[in-house]
C-alpha cells in the first residue's frame, strides 16, 4: 500500500533460524527482535530505525536538491559556453590604433591570423596591412571616427605570407587623457 510502504516493519519472532529471519526481510521487514523481548531493547530498536528513515528522508531531499543544482550548473555553463564562444569571435581580430593608423596593442589572435608577430605589427601602420588605404582615405575615416564615434569599414588586410584577406573592421573612437585612438 502506497500509503504505508515507508513505515518500517519490525518483526518479533520466537524463532532463530537464520531461513525465518531471511523471509521476513525479503518480505520487507527492516529488522527484528527475538522473544523473550526487552522493553529497552524495542524502544532503542524503533528509534534508530526511525532516526535512519529521517536521514534516509533528508539524504533523498539532499539529492533531489543536487540534481538541480547539477542542472542548473549545467544550463550555466551552456550559457557561459556559448559566451566565451562568442567573445572569442568578438576579438578574434582586434587592435587599437592611433590617428596616424600606428598599430599599438594587437592581440594574439591578430598576430596569428596575419602571421606576423606582435612585435611586427606594433611597428606597422594599418595602411601597412591594406596598401588602399592612403593616408587621406585613413584621414577620412580618422575623421568620421571622432565625429560618430564609430566606424565600420571592409579593408584588404595582406598577411605575411602574401595571401591577402578581406576584414569587416568596426572601429570605436576613445579618448585617454592626452591620447586618441580606436579599437
Amino acid at each position: 500500500d502506497p500509503e504505508t510502504a515507508e513505515i518500517p516493519v519490525i518483526f518479533v519472532s520466537a524463532v532463530t533460524n537464520v531461513m525465518d529471519k531471511v523471509k521476513g526481510f525479503r518480505a520487507g521487514a527492516v529488522d527484528y527482535i527475538t522473544k523473550p523481548f526487552q522493553f529497552d531493547e524495542v524502544l532503542a530498536r524503533v528509534e534508530h530505525q526511525l532516526k535512519i528513515q529521517t536521514l534516509g528522508k533528508r539524504l533523498e531531499e539532499s539529492n533531489i536538491r543536487l540534481q538541480q543544482e547539477i542542472r542548473d550548473r549545467q544550463a550555466d555553463i551552456k550559457e557561459l559556453s556559448l559566451y566565451r564562444e562568442a567573445l572569442d569571435i568578438l576579438s578574434i581580430y582586434n587592435f587599437f590604433v592611433q590617428s596616424d593608423g600606428q598599430l599599438i596593442n594587437v592581440s594574439h589572435s591578430t598576430s596569428a591570423v596575419l602571421e606576423y608577430s606582435l612585435e611586427e605589427l606594433q611597428g606597422m601602420k594599418l595602411q601597412d596591412l591594406d596598401s588602399s588605404l592612403d593616408i587621406n582615405l585613413w584621414q577620412h575615416h580618422w575623421d568620421t571616427l571622432q565625429h560618430q564615434n564609430y566606424i565600420d569599414m571592409i579593408t584588404y588586410h595582406h598577411k605575411k605570407s602574401g595571401e591577402t584577406i578581406a576584414v569587416q573592421l568596426t572601429m570605436v573612437y576613445l579618448t585617454n587623457p592626452g591620447m586618441a585612438y580606436a579599437y
